[in-house]
């Protein structure tokens, strides 16, 4: 009887991916991977017209979506960062830091993206405990972004948060987004941890230091990995711009960056 339509293997237990996808002997039948498609394994039989003809398979083998230009499965997922402004402006101190740690990145080929609370609608916590109900990986309060930054969260490597310094703390909006993804996040199972998550403050003077435990705290009690610099990660000006100036906090976020994506490339492998 003729074999049905899939791929029979003889004692490839053990093999790797490229032993697999090279062409399979066995004593009496020369077996090959033919397509590239998913669920679809074509078996080329040299001369044999019956299951009389060759040793019986000891079992099936099953392959995925294999790329034959590659030597994995699947294609390896890009890894991506994606950076929070908390600052009410665009283009202030915070998001010149946040730049230089992202130039880090970026050299290390992970793709980034940032994404500007300021001019969006984003309320604090309703304690409404729908979260904790639905566990659906979303806030129950639909009317502002936040379920926007808990999709770009979901699908990042790693987070940055970052915010200018007010009242010796994070700014509202981002005090909302910790307090929101945070309470989702833990409704889901910890939905972030093991996520690198990394910290930005731009400061006038004093007060960084509590800002920058705030975001630090929402990293720790989500179960996720903070990357360190060669100080604490701020940078200190008032007026926009003013960061430019202070080399040593511009030195510090680039070498954050490189360490974040050290720490991301360690964690892939």
């Amino acid at each position: 009887m003729p074999y049905p339509s899939a791929l029979f293997v003889d004692s490839m237990i053990g093999h790797s991916t490229a032993d697999i996808c090279a062409p399979a002997s066995t004593s009496s039948c020369r077996l090959y991977i033919i397509s590239t498609s998913v669920s679809t394994l074509i078996q080329r039989q040299e001369g044999l017209q019956s299951a009389n003809d060759c040793a019986a398979p000891s079992f099936f083998i099953y392959v995925p979506e294999f790329d034959t230009k590659r030597k994995t499965l699947t294609e390896e997922k890009e890894m991506k960062v994606i950076a929070f402004n908390g600052s009410a402006r665009k283009d202030g101190n915070t998001a010149i830091l946040i730049n230089y740690a992202l130039s880090g990145l970026k050299k290390e080929g992970i793709e980034t993206e940032t994404f500007n609370l300021s001019g969006r609608t984003l309320r604090g916590c309703t304690a409404c405990g729908k979260c904790f109900e639905t566990r659906d990986k979303r806030c129950a309060v639909k009317e502002d972004v936040l379920n926007d930054c808990l999709e770009k969260m979901i699908e990042a490597d790693g987070i940055l948060l970052g915010s200018p310094t007010y009242f010796a703390d994070v700014s509202a909006e981002m005090k909302a987004l910790i307090e929101r993804a945070g309470f989702v996040a833990k409704a889901n199972g910890d939905m972030l941890r093991r996520k690198v998550g990394a910290a930005v403050v731009a400061v006038r003077r004093a007060g960084s230091i509590h800002a920058f435990n705030t975001l630090n705290n929402f990293f720790l009690i989500s179960q996720m990995i903070i990357p360190g610099s060669n100080y604490w990660n701020m940078g200190i000006g008032l007026d926009k711009g003013d960061v430019e100036s202070d080399q040593e906090g511009i030195y510090t976020m680039r070498l954050l960056g490189e360490n974040m994506a050290w720490l991301l490339k360690k964690l892939r492998t």
